[in-house]
């Protein structure tokens, strides 16, 4: 059964696993680590972060573990959501999508997960510019217009955060401020922050009020 066996047997065998057998492993991997087994759930979450196969099997799992966020619990499950909205950005826009239904339906169901949701997603703002740097601006391209894009798939996703979930904006601009790097930090580093903060008041301009 797909939920007693190893994740990487389930990608790397001759023929590609079917959809139900990704969704009994993660839901496996789910239930057993609130029942204090972590072996298939750290599984879940070393494959999330690695991407692998182009990010496909990093897409599978994320879809099969959306329609599993009724049983994620901010006590046993707050690493799984970090690990996805830190890595989903390298599916692109695929990755984009996944990422928008599955922090939607985490907010939906569980009010505790917002924290957590919005945590990992103002944490792209460290790395991920609105805007190529101005060194590069005349040839930006390749890397640079790809984590531009990515910018905009981290507000996307933390707008309808918010949408779904108002009162998230209080924690919204307590992560801002906790954020903000010190003034020692790189100067990229602090652009890249301030952009993406000054780029939050577009779709949440009652964090100022």
């Amino acid at each position: 059964a797909a939920g007693n066996m190893d994740i990487e047997a389930l990608f790397k065998r001759d023929y590609p696993p079917e959809d139900s057998e990704i969704q009994q492993f993660v839901q496996h991997a789910i239930t057993a680590k609130a029942n204090g087994d972590v072996f298939s759930y750290q599984q879940l979450c070393d494959t999330i972060k690695g991407g692998g196969d182009g990010g496909q099997h990093q897409l599978a799992l994320l879809r099969a573990l959306t329609k599993c966020t009724a049983s994620l619990t901010i006590k046993d499950h707050h690493s799984v959501v970090s690990v996805v909205l830190n890595n989903c950005w390298r599916g692109g826009e695929s990755g984009v999508d996944a990422a928008e239904v599955f922090a939607v339906n985490c907010v939906s169901v569980n009010a505790e997960l917002v924290p957590t949701c919005i945590s990992a997603l103002t944490k792209q703002f460290l790395e991920i510019p609105v805007s190529p740097p101005p060194q590069r601006s005349e040839s930006q391209g390749g890397d640079e217009e790809k984590e531009v894009v990515l910018s905009h798939g981290v507000h996307r996703v933390l707008s309808r955060v918010i949408e779904t979930f108002p009162t998230g904006s209080t924690t919204l601009l307590d992560q801002l401020k906790d954020r903000f790097p010190h003034k020692r930090r790189d100067l990229e580093m602090q652009r890249c922050f301030l952009e993406n903060a000054l780029q939050v008041l577009e779709y949440v301009p009652q964090i100022l009020a």
